[in-house]
């Protein structure tokens, strides 16, 4: 039956696209977005896969929603797009076309949907076992023993599908829910450090110069953040150095947002720390990420940096999806290390190398990357 139901439904499109071909060879380049949109709900519906082919469609009433939802947004975006257009092109010719082509397939996919959904039901009730009466031993009836094959194979289909389901849902399941407690960890940061910056404000605006090891900073941080991090903490500039560091506290020194023992106790920290950080990460084989560490050990090297050493922290790509799962990009980081231009040791500093993709499973490769964090240590420490 749903062999039946795809063969149908690609019948529709086979006539739907051999019309518009027929009625419109070179269509405007104005309508290119909607005939996108057309294009991707057709492939849809002959081939039962959505996206990049990553997702396959299954008979189950989950999946025929799913579908009728995915080409819904599909419609709409093609009817946004047609919107959009000029006078003059949205009353053409061509463009009557492509709209009788999306009420088309519209309708064609609607009808498509409930089917799925018909046959998913039809199916989840023969999976369902039949009630015996209380007392009596379950035998099987002449009908049941002679149930065809393929009845039965249907089911052990139907069964592998659920399991699979079954499992995918509970790892997006785990992944929301560390999702969820990541962000809450980052929300509950962020109210310290608000509070903390509302406390600074207060004491300042009181006349009171701060005190102790636990203080906030845009730009120096405290101890205890220190140690939580292995020393690691963000900065705004992207070449820093000793010196700079201690010029940005003179500064703040001299506002009033840093008292003088505040920045006595972080030079200590950090200078009795730079021979005890863990060491971070590392990967010797860079792998297709070789280009972006030589690029980069070029680009340091020619603003006058005299880099130590470079290298990736991660083997895998971290894959970033939008809302609705497309790839945008992926990323990997790694770290440099480089001599402090005030000849204070070494400096550690975490990048982030990021390929756009540009679709076929395939990613450009590019000159752009971006520095997170830095800790200052002794140039042994790798």
């Amino acid at each position: 039956m749903l062999r039946n139901l795809l063969f149908t439904a690609m019948l529709g499109l086979v006539l739907i696209t051999a019309s518009s071909q027929a009625l419109a060879e070179e269509p405007p380049p104005q309508l290119a977005p909607m005939i996108e949109q057309l294009v991707k709900v057709e492939a849809m519906m002959a081939d039962g896969t959505f996206v990049d082919g990553e997702f396959a469609l299954t008979v189950s009433n989950k999946d025929a929603a799913v579908f009728a939802k995915t080409v819904q947004n599909k419609l709409r975006q093609a009817k946004y797009e047609y919107n959009r257009l000029p006078r003059k092109i949205r009353t053409s010719k061509e463009a009557d076309t492509q709209w009788y082509r999306m009420d088309a397939l519209n309708k064609t996919a609607d009808g498509f949907s409930k089917a799925l959904q018909r046959h998913a039901r039809a199916l989840a009730e023969q999976a369902q076992p039949m009630a015996e009466p209380s007392g009596t031993t379950a035998q099987a009836t002449p009908t049941q023993q002679s149930r065809p094959a393929a009845t039965q194979n249907t089911r052990a289909e139907l069964t592998a599908a659920e399991a699979k389901a079954a499992e995918a849902k509970k790892a997006a399941e785990a992944h929301a829910a560390a999702r969820r407690a990541l962000q809450e960890q980052t929300q509950a940061r962020a109210a310290a450090v608000k509070a903390e910056k509302e406390a600074a404000a207060r004491a300042k605006a009181a006349g009171v110069e701060p005190s102790g090891p636990d203080w906030q900073n845009s730009y120096i941080p405290n101890i205890a953040e220190l140690e939580n991090r292995d020393g690691f903490f963000q900065w705004p500039w992207s070449a820093p150095s000793w010196k700079a560091v201690r010029e940005k506290a003179a500064l703040e020194q001299d506002k009033g947002a840093l008292g003088s023992g505040q920045v006595q106790l972080f030079e200590d920290f950090v200078l009795d720390k730079a021979g005890k950080w863990p060491a971070v990460p590392r990967i010797d084989d860079a792998g297709d990420a070789q280009y972006a560490v030589d690029m980069i050990r070029k680009r340091e090297s020619a603003d006058g940096l005299e880099v130590v050493d470079l290298w990736i922290s991660r083997s895998d790509w971290k894959i970033q999806r939008n809302a609705l799962g497309a790839i945008l990009s992926r990323t990997k980081p790694g770290y440099l290390l480089y001599q402090d231009p005030s000849g204070q040791g070494c400096i550690l500093k975490q990048f982030w190398i990021k390929e756009p993709y540009s679709g076929g499973s395939s990613y450009e490769k590019t000159s752009k990357w971006r520095y997170a964090k830095i800790r200052f240590q002794s140039c042994d420490r790798r």
